[in-house]
C-alpha cells in the first residue's frame, strides 16, 4: 500500500469536514422547517373565515413588499388596508394581469435588492424567467413538500430516491446514480435510462433499501417501461411522489400497477405562486397561505404570499384545472380543492441503445447570452 502524503491527508480532512457541514446544514433545514409543517397541519382544520383572514394578512404583506418596486409603481398604496375590505379577490380584480412576457428581460423591476437565492423557470416555453427567492420561501416550500409526503407515512430523514433532473456527477450507463449520505438521498439520473443501464438503477434502490421515490412522471414512466420490457423485477416501494409535469391517468395506472404502490402527486411552479397537494381521495388541495388563485378562461391568475423578494401579483399561468370545489373534502381537510390539472406534458427522446432522455430544459440552463431557445 503506498504511503499517504500530506496532500492525501488534507484532501481526506476536507471531504470529512465538507460532509459534516452538509449533514449539519441538512439537519438545520429540517429543524427550521418543523414549525412550518406543524402550522400547516393546523391550517387544514381552519374555518373558511379563518383561511380568508389569513389570505388577507398575507396579501397585505405581499403589497408592502411590492409597493416600492418599479414593476408595481401604478398600484395604489392604500389598495390593501383595514378600510379596503377583506375580500382578497375583489381587491385583486383592481389590478392588471401580469404575464410572463411582461417580466422577461426586466426581472429586476420585480425583485427586491436583499440577500436571497437565484433560480430560473425551466424555460420549456423557450424563454426562461430569472427568479429571486427569499430564504423563508424556500423553507416554506421544503416544509409543505415534506408535510405532503407525511400523508403517505414518509418521515424527514427517511432514505429517499430522487429522479427529478438532477445532474449526477460522472454518471455512466454502468452507474447512473449517486448516494448522498448527508441528505440520505439516492440521486438517480433522469438522462441515462436505457436497457443497458436499467438493472443498475434497480440494484441501487435495493442496495440502499429505498422505500420512497420522488420523480418527474416522465422519468419514472421511462424507468418503469424499460424495466418491464426487460422482464426485470421491480423492488417494492411504499410510495412514489411526482410533480412538475402533468400526470396522465394512464401513466399513473401503469406506474402504480408496476411498483405496487400509489402515487402522491403535487402541483406547483418555479415561480412559487401556486401549490396543491393530492390527498387520500385523489383531490388536489391548495396549500393554505401559500398563494391566491383566480380561475380564468385562459389559465390561472396567481398571487404569491410567501416570497418577499419577488412578489408576483395576478401572475398568469397557462395550466388549467377542473373540478373545483370549495366544500370540505371527504379527507376532512379545509380549503379549496380540485380534481385534475392539465398543461405540462413532456416529450421523451429515445437515443442510441434505447436511452431515454426527458425534461430537455437543462440544455439551456447556465448558458449566458441566450434570450430564447427551442429544441425541435
Amino acid at each position: 500500500m503506498p504511503a499517504l502524503t500530506w496532500a492525501d491527508a488534507r484532501s481526506a480532512r476536507e471531504v470529512t469536514v465538507s460532509s459534516s457541514v452538509r449533514a449539519a446544514a441538512e439537519a438545520g433545514r429540517r429543524t427550521l422547517a418543523a414549525p412550518i409543517r406543524r402550522n400547516l397541519q393546523r391550517l387544514w382544520s381552519c374555518s373558511d373565515d379563518e383561511l380568508r383572514a389569513r389570505e388577507f394578512i398575507g396579501l397585505r404583506k405581499t403589497f408592502r413588499n411590492a409597493r416600492d418596486l418599479e414593476g408595481y409603481r401604478a398600484i395604489r398604496p392604500d389598495l390593501v388596508s383595514a378600510e379596503s375590505g377583506r375580500d382578497v379577490r375583489l381587491i385583486l380584480e383592481c389590478l392588471p394581469r401580469l404575464e410572463k412576457s411582461d417580466i422577461v428581460g426586466r426581472e429586476r423591476a420585480y425583485q427586491r435588492r436583499l440577500p436571497g437565492l437565484d433560480a430560473t423557470t425551466s424555460g420549456t416555453t423557450g424563454t426562461p424567467l430569472a427568479l429571486r427567492r427569499s430564504v423563508g420561501s424556500v423553507l416554506v416550500e421544503e416544509a409543505w413538500i415534506s408535510h405532503h409526503r407525511g400523508w403517505a407515512g414518509h418521515r424527514p430523514g427517511d432514505v429517499t430516491a430522487v429522479m427529478r433532473g438532477e445532474v449526477v456527477a460522472d454518471a455512466t450507463d454502468a452507474a447512473a446514480y449517486r448516494y448522498v449520505p448527508a441528505r440520505r438521498t439516492l440521486l438517480l439520473s433522469s438522462y441515462h435510462v436505457s436497457e443497458r443501464a436499467v438493472a443498475g438503477y434497480l440494484d441501487a434502490l435495493r442496495t440502499h433499501r429505498v422505500k420512497w421515490l420522488a420523480a418527474y412522471p416522465s422519468s419514472i414512466a421511462s424507468l418503469t417501461a424499460v424495466a418491464l420490457a426487460r422482464g426485470l423485477a421491480l423492488p417494492p416501494l411504499t410510495a412514489i411522489f411526482t410533480s412538475s409535469e402533468t400526470l396522465a391517468p394512464q401513466t399513473r395506472e401503469a406506474i402504480e400497477s408496476a411498483w405496487g404502490c400509489r402515487i402522491w402527486d403535487h402541483y406547483g411552479h418555479a415561480e412559487r405562486t401556486v401549490a396543491a397537494m393530492e390527498c387520500e381521495e385523489r383531490r388536489y388541495h391548495l396549500v393554505p397561505g401559500y398563494g391566491i388563485v383566480e380561475q380564468v378562461d385562459d389559465g390561472l391568475l396567481t398571487t404569491n404570499l410567501t416570497n418577499s423578494l419577488m412578489p408576483l401579483l395576478r401572475y398568469r399561468v397557462t395550466d388549467t384545472v377542473e373540478g373545483w370545489d370549495t366544500g370540505r373534502c371527504a379527507c376532512g381537510r379545509a380549503g379549496r380543492h380540485f380534481a385534475t390539472v392539465a398543461g405540462r406534458m413532456e416529450d421523451v427522446v429515445i437515443g442510441e441503445g434505447g436511452r431515454r432522455i426527458g425534461r430537455l430544459d437543462f440544455v439551456f440552463k447556465g448558458v449566458e447570452g441566450v434570450l430564447a431557445g427551442q429544441i425541435c
